[in-house]
């Protein structure tokens, strides 16, 4: 198997890409709008169980205008977490 390298970025180092609020507000209205006139690729969310109480979900969407891709991860185990405030 392939070893996969990650790059995590620190709050400073995002900071320093410099770019600012109204830039950032922006893009999410660009975002909205592609949504809006159903020009974003946003499948069905994929999901596994692993346990009856808990889930893991892959979200994925791609924009085609703005040659942009992404993927966000939304997981719950709330059987585990509270076993783990229990103790």
């Amino acid at each position: 198997m392939n070893s996969v390298d990650f790059l995590f970025l620190s709050q400073e180092e995002v900071i320093q890409v410099g770019i600012t609020m109204p830039q950032i507000i922006g893009i999410v209205e660009k975002v909205f709008y592609e949504h809006g006139v159903k020009r974003v690729e946003n499948p069905p969310k994929p999901g596994i169980h692993p346990v009856p109480s808990a889930f893991l979900h892959a979200m994925p969407a791609f924009l085609p205008e703005l040659n942009a891709a992404g993927m966000k991860w939304v997981s719950s185990y709330p059987t585990i977490t509270s076993m783990i405030y229990q103790q």
